[in-house]
């Protein structure tokens, strides 16, 4: 099947990295997960675009920035493959909103825009991975394979094929599904007792890693053919807060890790400290697309999302020298210190509360669903 449809290809009048590059023009996201898509959808939204969403999602429909939702595939597998139906009801989307740019949030966003490059001519696509390095990125046994194999530090981890296997692991153990996202089936064993009860049921296969004592380090950057472009170190720290540092060996590790993959596109990676003094770090895996976060960069001084841009323009995109450090509160701590009479918040958190007060039915709808037990999706904060 070929799709023939040639958009009017109006792309962005440029301005210097880290501005608005986008003019008023019509964009397609292609999506199956609704959380990282709010976002996306909102800063799209709120530079001007009509935004169209092919995916999946309630919340998205009731965005105030949504200018049509279609629901192209019954899930992201489905999406992923891009089978004729899929392919069928996309092209409905572009014959009738006739978009002027293509942006993949998430992974089946990215495996569907990959087959929608061989059938579309005079669209541009949002820079996204490729099939080939998705396909090693978003499997956490075969990441953990390509770690070794490029001599980058990764946790002893297991493929688990039965409970029989899993029933002798060491404890600490870390269980968690070979592809999944956002921490669903992640579970922390400490006793064997919990580890034949989690065992119970399972699904196998399973991944077993070494539990490393530590904190959470993560890395999210922009790549081009191997190369960063804009990137950040973050660290949680209590009570929701997300502090931005600069650590040089978590950036270095991304480094690697985009060059030997020639990676291109979003990508977050979630890493370890090991020790009490951060003596090292461990790489867990990698999220190859937008990142749940995502929403607290936007007052950072990154642009993501416009240096992606410039690169379908053919222009530079300088790389920063060092990683912006900030501490950006959550919603709930932003929200008590507003109560509290504290109003000057760092930028993140303003540029992010600007997005939830000017956006705010996807908000409501959520809160109707936890307050009644109807409905479902994800928490958009």
């Amino acid at each position: 099947m070929r799709i023939l449809y040639h958009s009017r290809t109006r792309l962005l009048t440029h301005a210097a990295v880290g501005n608005t590059l986008l003019a008023m023009f019509r964009i397609l996201i292609l999506t199956d997960m609704e959380n990282l898509a709010l976002s996306v959808l909102r800063v799209l939204g709120n530079r001007g675009s009509r935004v169209a969403v092919a995916g999946g999602g309630y919340l998205l429909r009731s965005s105030r920035h949504c200018a049509l939702f279609s629901s192209v595939a019954a899930d992201g597998r489905a999406m992923a493959e891009a089978g004729g139906p899929v392919l069928e009801a996309v092209e409905r989307v572009l014959r009738g909103f006739k978009p002027e740019m293509i942006v993949s949030v998430d992974v089946a966003g990215a495996y569907l825009a990959a087959n929608l490059k061989e059938k579309i001519t005079g669209i541009p696509f949002y820079p996204s991975p490729d099939p080939a390095a998705l396909a090693v990125m978003d499997n956490k046994w075969t990441f953990h394979e390509f770690l070794l194999k490029h001599g980058l530090p990764s946790p002893q981890t297991r493929r688990l094929e039965s409970a029989a296997v899993a029933a002798s692991l060491p404890v600490p153990v870390v269980i968690k599904p070979l592809a999944d996202s956002g921490g669903r089936g992640v579970k922390v064993v400490r006793t064997r007792e919990y580890l034949s009860e989690r065992l119970k049921g399972a699904v196998f296969p399973l991944l077993a890693q070494e539990y490393i004592e530590g904190e959470d380090v993560d890395l999210s950057f922009l790549a081009d053919h191997g190369r960063l472009l804009a990137w950040a170190v973050q660290v949680r720290s209590p009570g929701g807060v997300i502090r931005y540092i600069d650590d040089e060996r978590a950036v270095d590790i991304g480094r690697r890790v985009a060059e030997a993959s020639s990676y291109t596109g979003l990508a977050h990676i979630d890493m370890r400290y090991a020790g009490p003094a951060r003596e090292s770090i461990q790489v867990i895996e990698c999220n190859p697309r937008f990142w749940g976060t995502y929403k607290y960069t936007l007052g950072l001084g990154i642009s993501y999302f416009e240096r992606g841009l410039a690169l379908l323009e053919g222009l530079e995109a300088l790389p920063f020298e060092r990683a912006p450090t900030a501490l950006v509160p959550g919603l709930a701590v932003t929200v008590k210190s507003m109560m509290r009479g504290r109003l000057k918040l760092p930028a993140p958190s303003r540029a992010y509360l600007r997005q939830k007060l000017g956006d705010p039915a996807p908000e409501f709808y959520y809160g109707m669903t936890k307050l009644f037990g109807f409905g479902g999706g994800p928490d958009p904060v």
